[in-house]
């Protein structure tokens, strides 16, 4: 069943199935952004810890630099 699926988009046109891709990369990348960012300030009103957040924020950084790593060595 998920092999037919992948012949399938493989069998799509390139420029739909760079859509696609993209599309669930940017589902991912909102999904992980929304999540770090939400333990970023529950930390920050729980402890008032500059640092915690300076360092999550540091993290969002490295997994967009990877995701867009990712992306551009899918193209």
């Amino acid at each position: 069943m998920g092999e037919e699926i992948l012949r399938k988009a493989v069998s799509v046109p390139g420029c739909i199935s760079q859509f696609v891709i993209l599309f669930l990369y940017m589902l991912i990348f909102l999904g992980a952004l929304c999540t770090v960012l939400c333990l970023s300030f529950v930390i920050a009103v729980n402890y008032l810890s500059f640092v915690i957040v300076l360092n999550y924020l540091c993290l969002v950084l490295f997994y967009l630099q990877v995701l867009s790593n990712l992306f551009i060595s899918t193209l």
